[in-house]
C-alpha cells in the first residue's frame, strides 16, 4: 500500500450505516457501552517492539468520552508510537486497546485504521494543494458517497467549527500556518470521529501562532467536548490544553495527573526537572509524596549541615516557594550555612550566581553553602556574588526514579 493510499485509509474511515444529523461527537449518554460498563479509550499493557528495541513497555491508560489528554515527553520517549498504535498504523507486540467496548489491537488481531473510527491531524497537515479548503474537508465525504445537501452541510458546519466558514473556496496555499492547521482539524471532524488524535499539531508555527491555535484548540474543545489524544514534547502546550497529562520516558509512563498536580506533586526527580522550573535538594528526614513546609526543610538543613543523617530524599523546591531578602551580613557569614536575620532562624545564607530579566520579573540563581544551586524569583535586580537570605516556604517529597 502506497503512502497516499495510507494516509486517505487513516484520516477517513468508511460510513457509518445511518446518516449522522450532526458532525459534533456523540454526548456521553448517546456512547455504546462495553459489557463491563466501561466507556472511552482503554490502554492496558500497551507493549511495542521494534526488532529487539522495547518503544512501549506496558503503558496502561483509560481516557474518558470528552478528555482531553495529552502524551508529554521528551524525543524517543514513545508518545508517537503510542498515538501510531491508537491509529492502526502500528500494531502492538502486546496489550490491549479498546473503544467503548470494541476492541481496536489485543496484540494479534490489530483493526485497520479505517474501522476504528478515529480521525487524525497531522504536524505536517497533509492537505491537498490542488483542492478548496471545502473540497478537502470534504473529502471523506465523497469518499463514504455523500452528497448533496447533507456534504454541503457538513462541510459547512465543520468549517464553522474551525472559524473558516468565509475560506471554503480559498486554495490552502493562501492560508497561514495556523489556518492550514485549522482545515485539517475540520476535515478530520467531519466524519465524526469517536477520538481525534493530534501529532505535534503545533510544532511547525512560530511562538505567536502558536499562543493563538492553543487558544483555538482549547476553545474548540469546550465547544465540542470531543475526546482528544494529543502528542506534544511542549510543557507549555499539554499544561495549558490537557485535562490531564501523560509523562511518558524511555517507553513507559511515568505519571499521569492533572497539569497542576503534576506541577505541584511530581512523582520522581525527573519528572520534577521536566515539568516546569525549580531546584531539587537531597535532604534527610523527609518522607516520599509528602509536602515539608518550611521549618522541616530548616531542621533537615540543619541535620544535613551537621552530618547527622545520611539517609536522604529528594525534594523539588519551586521559584515561587523561595523568598529572598537583604542579609546584614559579612560576606563569609553569610555563605556559612543557616543564618539568623531579625531573628527569624530559618533563613539560609546563599550568594547570587545570576539575575536574568524575564520581562515580568528576574530570574535568579543561587548558591547555597554547601554548594547547592537554588532558584528564585525577584521584582528587582540583585548583582552576582552578593549576600541574600533565602526562606523556602515549602517543597514537596518526591519519590526515587525506577
Amino acid at each position: 500500500m502506497n503512502f497516499l493510499s495510507t494516509l486517505r485509509r487513516s484520516m477517513y474511515p468508511p460510513a457509518p450505516v445511518e446518516t449522522k444529523e450532526s458532525i459534533l461527537p456523540a454526548d456521553d449518554t448517546s456512547i455504546r457501552e462495553t459489557s463491563d460498563g466501561h466507556r472511552g479509550l482503554s490502554i492496558a499493557g500497551a507493549t511495542k517492539y521494534f526488532s529487539s528495541q522495547a518503544a512501549l513497555s506496558g503503558v496502561s491508560l483509560d481516557i474518558a468520552p470528552g478528555e482531553f489528554i495529552a502524551l508529554l515527553g521528551p524525543s524517543g520517549c514513545g508518545k508517537t508510537t503510542m498515538l501510531r498504535t491508537l491509529a492502526g498504523f502500528e500494531a502492538l507486540s502486546a496489550g490491549h486497546i479498546t473503544l467503548n467496548g470494541r476492541h481496536l489491537d489485543d496484540g494479534s488481531r490489530p483493526l485497520p485504521p479505517e474501522e476504528r473510527n478515529m480521525g487524525m491531524v497531522f504536524q505536517t497537515y497533509a492537505l491537498w494543494p490542488h483542492m478548496s479548503v471545502a473540497d478537502n474537508v470534504g473529502y471523506a465525504l465523497k469518499l463514504q458517497g455523500i452528497r448533496g445537501q447533507e456534504y454541503q452541510r457538513r462541510v459547512d458546519e465543520a468549517l464553522a467549527l474551525v472559524e473558516l466558514a468565509a475560506y471554503g473556496n480559498r486554495p490552502p496555499q493562501e492560508l497561514s500556518g495556523g489556518q492550514r492547521q485549522r482545515v485539517a482539524l475540520a476535515r478530520c471532524l467531519v466524519t465524526s470521529p469517536e477520538v481525534v488524535l493530534l501529532d505535534e499539531p503545533l510544532a511547525n508555527l512560530d511562538r505567536h501562532l502558536r499562543a493563538a491555535m492553543e487558544d483555538s484548540f482549547r476553545d474548540f474543545h469546550q465547544r465540542t467536548q470531543a475526546t482528544l489524544v494529543y502528542v506534544t514534547h511542549d510543557q507549555g502546550e499539554a499544561m495549558s490544553l490537557a485535562d490531564r497529562i501523560a509523562v511518558m520516558r524511555d517507553g513507559r509512563l511515568i505519571q499521569l495527573a492533572t497539569p497542576e498536580v503534576l506541577y505541584r506533586q511530581p512523582r520522581t526527580p525527573w519528572v520534577a526537572d521536566f515539568i516546569g522550573q525549580g531546584s531539587i535538594m537531597k535532604l534527610p528526614g523527609l518522607t516520599p509524596s509528602t509536602t515539608v513546609n518550611g521549618e522541616h526543610l530548616t531542621a533537615s538543613l540543619r541535620a544535613w549541615n551537621k552530618g547527622q543523617n545520611t539517609k536522604t530524599t529528594h525534594v523539588v523546591v519551586r521559584p515561587e516557594h523561595v523568598r529572598l531578602s537583604p542579609i546584614n551580613t559579612t560576606p563569609r557569614s553569610a555563605m556559612s550555612g543557616l543564618t539568623s536575620n531579625n531573628g527569624t532562624d530559618s533563613q539560609i545564607g546563599a550568594r547570587v550566581v545570576s539575575s536574568i530579566f524575564r520581562g515580568e520579573r528576574y530570574e535568579v540563581h543561587l548558591r547555597l553553602a554547601d554548594g547547592t544551586q537554588l532558584q528564585a524569583y525577584s521584582p528587582t535586580y540583585l548583582a552576582a556574588e552578593s549576600a541574600v537570605g533565602v526562606t523556602i516556604q515549602r517543597a514537596w517529597c518526591l519519590e526515587p526514579d525506577a
